[in-house]
């Protein structure tokens, strides 16, 4: 099966992160969430996407791939908190204070995106954290006025998270590298927040592509939002 394990890296250009794919010995579709392929995603209403995943699961690859199956606007953790990462110490509270003031200013431009613009976020967060309830009840306040809201918990084997992590190309878009970080939370059996949304997609990206998922989100996308019969 095509996974993600055929990545050996991501090719930095200046407008996008390209996968660099090593040649394919055999295709295999998407699996289970397969739906009728008339049914067009255009005609879901507007909607916000987060995709929560611990550090290396492929949060931002995929979300890639689903913009690009949406349009809408793609909205990465690393986007919205470099700013802090490069200027202060972090886990300070200037580093804090500086992500939430990032916050502020993204959310008064989403408010004026038009209506019908799809939202694609991503972001690890996890229960437990008093930061991550923090961001949590950000993004249920953004669903308010940009819902409905599609909470896809992205997650792979421990293996492929390391192997993912150590990638030189999460270097190049300062992300970090630690592979004892990615075990760390599967050793701890480490929980995502989102859980207990009204939509919940818990997606296992070990033998996936990037395109695969993002087809797989789409076409549960649109079994969710189906009315009921």
């Amino acid at each position: 099966m095509t996974s993600f394990k055929d990545w050996d890296g991501i090719a930095v250009t200046a407008s996008r992160i390209v996968p660099r794919i090593r040649p394919k010995q055999e295709k295999r579709t998407a699996r289970a969430w397969s739906v009728d392929p008339s049914a067009p995603l255009a005609q879901v209403p507007v909607m916000l996407i987060f995709l929560n995943g611990f550090p290396g699961t492929g949060k931002l690859t995929i979300g890639q791939a689903l913009m690009d199956r949406l349009g809408g606007r793609l909205l990465d953790v690393h986007t919205q908190m470099n700013i802090a990462y490069a200027l202060t110490e972090f886990k300070s509270e200037a580093f804090y204070d500086t992500v939430r003031a990032i916050w502020k200013i993204t959310d008064g431009l989403i408010a004026d995106l038009p209506a019908d613009t799809p939202l694609i976020l991503t972001d690890a967060l996890r229960e437990g954290s008093d930061w991550s309830r923090e961001a949590w009840a950000r993004i249920e306040a953004l669903a308010e006025s940009h819902g409905p809201l599609y909470v896809v918990h992205v997650h792979c084997d421990p293996d492929e998270n390391v192997r993912r992590i150590g990638s030189a190309g999460r270097e190049a878009m300062a992300k970090s590298r630690k592979r004892a970080l990615a075990l760390q939370y599967h050793e701890e059996g480490q929980l995502l927040m989102g859980g207990d949304a009204d939509r919940v997609l818990s997606l296992d990206t070990t033998e996936l592509t990037a395109d695969e998922c993002a087809e797989a989100i789409a076409d549960w996308i649109v079994t969710k939002a189906a009315p009921a019969e």
